[in-house]
Parts: structure tokens; C-alpha cells; sequence
């Protein structure tokens, strides 16, 4: 019996590791997609490793966004965005004050792209 219960742990040790291993995998894969401009083929590796049971990083979920900002999706762009809101910098910003904008949220975008210049402001007087 003992013998049968160290099997079964050691066969879900190896199952776990190779999720674990398929997961990043996946991930890194998605990673060179958007690297490469390769937006539809980064979300779907992106998906799959969530399918696997990754859990994905912030700057996965910006990347994300990004892709689907790209793809003009501005739709799904607009709500990854939405739940990032508080983490938002550099381009990010300005590119869900364009999905708000771009999906009839003139109120908040208009206050987007005015954090947006304001940090284009800031970067520019810190680079003298």
C-alpha cells in the first residue's frame, strides 16, 4: 500500500512539473509573439497557458491589452485596461484613453489623455 501511494505522489509530482514546465512554456512563447508584432498568435499562447492554469503576470496582462489595442479590439482592449487601471504608465495610458474614447467613454477619456500628456510632460522635462 505504502508503495502504491509513493507512486501515485511521484507520478503527480511529475504531471505538476510538466504543467508547470508547459505553462512557461507557453508563456515565453507569447512573450516572443509580441516581441515579433505576432498580436493574434501572442493572445492565443496566451490563452492556452491560462488554459493550463498559468497565472499570468501584470506585465502579461498590459501585453494583453496592448495586443488587443493593436488588433483594433479596442472593445477588449478597454476592459483589460479597465481592471489595470491603477497600474497604467507610459503608452498604456494613452491607449486606454483612446479605447475609452473609441468605445463612447468621452468623460474618462478625456481625463486619460490628460494624465497621458502630463506624464509625456513629465518624461520630456526629466530627459533634460
Amino acid at each position: 500500500m505504502r508503495y502504491i501511494l509513493t507512486i501515485v505522489i511521484a507520478l503527480f509530482t511529475i504531471f505538476n512539473g510538466v504543467d508547470s514546465y508547459s505553462q512557461k512554456k507557453e508563456l515565453k512563447k507569447a512573450r516572443r509573439f509580441y516581441q515579433e508584432e505576432e498580436y493574434y498568435l501572442c493572445l492565443d499562447m496566451y490563452g492556452q497557458a491560462e488554459e493550463q492554469g498559468a497565472s499570468l503576470s501584470l506585465e502579461d496582462k498590459l501585453i494583453q491589452a496592448r495586443c488587443y489595442y493593436a488588433l483594433k479590439d479596442v472593445t477588449k482592449a478597454w476592459e483589460m485596461y479597465t481592471e489595470l487601471s491603477l497600474n497604467l504608465t507610459g503608452d498604456d495610458v494613452f491607449y486606454y484613453a483612446s479605447s475609452q474614447h473609441q468605445n463612447g467613454a468621452y468623460e474618462d477619456a478625456i481625463s486619460w489623455y490628460e494624465k497621458a500628456k502630463l506624464q509625456q510632460l513629465t518624461i520630456s522635462i526629466n530627459s533634460y
